[in-house]
């Protein structure tokens, strides 16, 4: 093989990564599952309904996904999860296009009913563990919540 060939081939292997990605990143952007969503970060936390009180945190990207005629919308969350995940299967679609869609509904939370989210302090959790007020749970679950 001689010099030429050798660069030749090494330019057009090149030429093709370069192409390939432009061509996964320019699928993403125009085709992903999020294309042509319109895309915002929440200013107040979301209550979310369900069996135990949950909220979405101020600053979660939501992504609307449609609007129903009775006034209500439907947005797209993504959420990382690590470890398995408590899950049942659910039944095939009955005809093509029907999507197995079961959403929770979000509702602004009331300021003078939300709970006081002032951080505890170190000395806060050292009282309340001398007093025998947490359990092992409740600490660990403090103790996660903090950031690192």
């Amino acid at each position: 093989m001689t010099l030429g060939t050798f660069t030749r081939k090494t330019l057009a292997s090149l030429l093709l990564m370069v192409l390939g990605g432009w061509s996964a990143w320019l699928w993403l952007t125009l085709a992903g599952p999020t294309a042509g969503m319109t895309s915002f970060k929440t200013l107040e936390p979301l209550s979310i309904e369900g069996q135990t009180a949950a909220a979405l945190p101020v600053g979660t990207v939501l992504y609307y996904d449609t609007g129903f005629a009775e006034g209500h919308g439907r947005y797209l969350a993504y959420f990382y999860h690590k470890g398995v995940i408590a899950q049942e299967a659910l039944p095939k679609a009955f005809w093509p296009g029907q999507a197995s869609i079961s959403p929770l509904w979000l509702w602004n939370v009331d300021p003078e009913q939300a709970p006081d989210q002032a951080a505890m302090t170190r000395e806060d959790i050292v009282a309340a563990v001398r007093a025998g007020q947490l359990s092992r749970q409740e600490l660990a679950a403090i103790v996660e919540s903090l950031p690192r």
